[in-house]
């Protein structure tokens, strides 16, 4: 894509989601500002002095949200999940092996790229304002730099106010929007060094003259500025990361390698079509030689009619529709590089939602149920604060030829065994009295127990979900209940949660793929079979085309797996009671949950089962799978589980073709192509003469 035809589309976009969703960051603005507990200005004192001399209140601000956000949070952390990847593959050992190298990979990137913290604070930003954002990059597409030669996947919590999308979309995690954005902020000259611009490049996306002059303090004039500065101060600059996708065609064709019976030309023909280009970004809808039927995208179909025409093949293709995606990177009116993204399953940023206010066309979080309750209690607060601030504190009143020594009263006036002499006839004629009591008017502490309670109304948490219980203390099983129903009443978030997960694999997947391209040879640490420590290579041939992604259970509390540990140990001392010997094995499964270090788990469990004896029908099956795997993934499969690892990178490349037939009439006919390349090539010289002369005047010999 040109960057002009970028440019338009990114402008326009853009000027979208900046009105349509002006609501949701009003909304995220003062959710944010409830959680900080600074709705109210919140300040130690409760009284100030105002300009003219007067006392008056401000409002006390007790911040009763944030615990509420904190501990919802901390909960969702404790039940975070993991992707699963299963390769789609037939053959079991060989199923089960892809799988585990795939997630012990994936494992290893989510540690690398700090994911959990990150969701973490993606978490936060959910419960608190409704949306909450990462977004996920190689730094190998530039605009990033990198720590290591290879390149590096980062991933980042993006802040919800610096983020855009389809003020239309309205599915959960926003999987209907057409077009997401975000901005960076880089000092001037990190910017010039990172897209190769110079300062004049960075200017306003809004072009709105308001935001292109800066006041000067010297002349007292506005200077206009080629540049949209985020921090005028540091000299900082911001670029626009847009993403889109277009409806394209692409094209379906069978195969004509797969039927073709003139084993010459099926080589030649394999031969034209190992020569098409095969972009890595075209992931699923990459052109396959092997596959039964072709597919075909826009820009390499000239290319393949060209080969169908050349062999003299019917080429009549059925069209369909696909979602390209690219990414753009920009800046006001400059634009520095356009390309296809990275990951053609979807945006990289992702997005994880709340729950959505059908009326006002925004999402929100619980902070939203908790701002009205949180302002009658602090309200309630301060008008009691100012109440007692303006009654009277005690003393007296009385009239100047009352008292006879005012110094000698005031100082015994408080004392309970003073003598006070006053002028005779003050106490009868009523000459002193007493302040008025202080008095509260009757409501104000309803209001302030009312709105205490209404936060566990109108979130569904109960305090208890914060760790408080009646005797201090509460067993495991009650906890479990407890938290079915906290995972009840946050049923939308957590289903978003799972939501995210999946779309993160998958768009991970593709990222995966670039990096272990880039870092074929490279360590990375993984574990074993009995939970050791071991380290594995990249390597793209541990990679199948396809996987299915699943979301694996979810993390256990201290307290559930001491359940889990309780019900086991129970289950395997009744079947000792009765006789099964399988009770070892559940007491070794039941020490998974222990608390105990992955040395120490070895350790007892090598105790409880001792060494396993080999069986003779598992070998016997395992030497006929082995007989059962052909074709050079299934020996990258077997030099992988005999650690010959310099074997399969020299049989790395027997790898681009599946098709059976095609690789056995290839091995079997590749003395034969030269003489098939010399008949086309004479073929055509005939055509060439034909053209000039008449069919029958033509006598030609090679």
């Amino acid at each position: 894509m040109n960057k002009k035809e970028f440019l338009k589309i990114a402008q326009k976009q853009y000027a979208i989601s900046k009105q349509g969703l002006n609501a949701q960051h009003n909304h995220i603005k003062e959710c944010q500002a409830f959680y900080a507990g600074d709705a109210m200005s919140y300040k130690a004192q409760t009284s100030v002095m105002n300009t003219n001399g007067t006392n008056r209140i401000k409002d006390v601000e007790f911040n009763k949200v944030k615990p509420y956000v904190n501990a919802i949070v901390g909960f969702m952390i404790g039940q975070r999940r993991k992707p699963d990847y299963q390769a789609k593959m037939t053959a079991k050992f060989e199923q089960q092996m892809f799988s585990d190298y795939l997630n012990s990979l994936s494992d290893y990137v989510r540690k690398n790229t700090h994911a959990d913290q990150m969701e973490t604070r993606q978490d936060m930003d959910t419960v608190v304002g409704g949306i909450g954002a990462t977004d996920t990059c190689i730094t190998l597409n530039g605009g990033e730099a990198t720590r290591d030669p290879n390149g590096e996947i980062i991933v980042e919590r993006v802040n919800p106010l610096e983020v855009g999308y389809d003020p239309q979309a309205t599915q959960p995690c926003l999987l209907d929007s057409k077009w997401v954005y975000r901005c960076k902020d880089f000092d001037v000259e990190e910017a010039e060094e990172l897209f190769d611009a110079d300062e004049g490049d960075f200017e306003s996306v809004d072009n709105n003259d308001d935001m292109d002059y800066a006041f000067n303090p010297n002349g007292g004039i506005q200077d206009k500025i080629g540049f949209e500065y985020s921090n005028v101060d540091r000299d900082m600059v911001r670029v626009y990361f847009h993403q889109f996708y277009q409806i394209e065609n692409f094209y379906r064709v069978d195969n004509p390698l797969l039927v073709q019976e003139n084993a010459p030309l099926a080589a030649a023909l394999a031969q034209a079509f190992l020569a098409v280009e095969n972009e890595k970004e075209d992931e699923a809808f990459a052109f396959d030689p092997a596959s039964p039927v072709l597919v075909i995208t826009k820009d390499k179909r000239r290319q393949v009619m060209d080969i169908f025409k050349m062999f003299e093949i019917p080429y009549d293709p059925i069209t369909e529709k696909r979602k390209a995606y690219y990414t753009g990177i920009y800046s006001g009116d400059k634009v520095f590089s356009v390309f296809k993204s990275a990951s053609q399953q979807g945006f990289s940023i992702k997005f994880k939602t709340g729950d959505r206010d059908e009326y006002n066309h925004i999402w929100t979080g619980i902070v939203a149920s908790m701002r009205d309750p949180s302002r009658y209690y602090n309200k309630s607060l301060t008008e009691m604060m100012l109440i007692i601030a303006s009654n009277s504190r005690g003393g007296v009143m009385y009239e100047d030829n009352a008292i006879i020594n005012i110094q000698e009263f005031e100082a015994k006036y408080a004392r309970n065994n003073s003598a006070i002499k006053v002028a005779e006839g003050a106490l009868s004629g009523g000459k002193i009295q007493p302040k008025a009591t202080p008095s509260m008017p009757s409501g104000y502490e309803s209001i302030l127990q009312v709105s205490d309670s209404a936060f566990a109304q109108v979130t569904g948490i109960d305090e208890s979900f914060f760790g408080a219980s009646a005797g201090g203390n509460e067993t495991a099983i009650l906890q479990r209940q407890r938290i079915q129903q906290a995972t009840t009443t946050l049923a939308p978030y957590f289903d978003s949660i799972t939501l995210y997960g999946i779309e993160q694999a998958r768009m991970m997947l593709s990222f995966m793929r670039l990096l272990v391209e880039a870092s074929d040879g490279r360590l990375f640490k993984a574990q074993g079979e009995e939970g050791e420590v071991i380290f594995e290579k990249m390597s793209p041939n541990f990679f199948t085309d396809e996987y299915e992604v699943d979301i694996g259970e979810s993390a256990d509390t201290p307290a559930l797996k001491e359940f889990y540990a309780s019900t086991l140990t129970q289950v395997a001392a009744a079947m000792m009671q009765v006789g099964d010997q399988r009770y070892r094995e559940m007491y070794a499964t039941a020490v998974e949950h222990m608390p105990f270090t992955v040395r120490e788990k070895m350790t007892i469990k090598k105790i409880l089962l001792g060494e396993a004896p080999i069986d003779p029908s598992m070998v016997e099956q395992l030497q006929a799978q082995v007989e059962q795997l052909q074709g050079a993934q299934a020996q990258a499969a077997l030099a992988k589980q005999g650690a010959d690892i310099e074997w399969i990178q020299a049989q790395a490349e027997q790898t681009k073709i599946r098709s059976d037939k095609a690789i056995i009439e290839m091995e079997k006919l590749n003395s034969d192509i030269r003489e098939t390349e010399e008949d086309i090539e004479t073929k055509a010289i005939e055509n060439d003469l034909m053209a000039f002369k008449k069919p029958e005047d033509v006598n030609v010999t090679i």
